[in-house]
């Protein structure tokens, strides 16, 4: 499931941000690197939410820095 969550989430990051996919590594950092705001952070999680018909703390999303921390979280909830 991480790595489905994983594959996704990058692929969200990627057209949110306007970078391509392929820029966008297990590490990148969320703020430093894609310069995501808590309003597209917010837009993600909904966007899971809505195809996994789950419920995702944003408050723990908010401790993650890199892509793949934030992978990890949004798949706990997933599942």
């Amino acid at each position: 499931m991480e790595q489905e969550v994983l594959e996704k989430l990058k692929t969200k990051l990627a057209t949110i941000s306007e970078k391509n996919v392929a820029t966008i590594s297990d590490n990148t950092k969320l703020k430093e690197d894609l310069n995501l705001a808590s309003l597209e952070m917010s837009k993600i999680i909904s966007e899971f939410e809505e195809e996994y018909d789950t419920f995702i703390k944003y408050t723990e999303l908010m401790h993650a820095t890199t892509v793949s921390e934030a992978a990890k979280v949004i798949a706990k909830f997933c599942e």
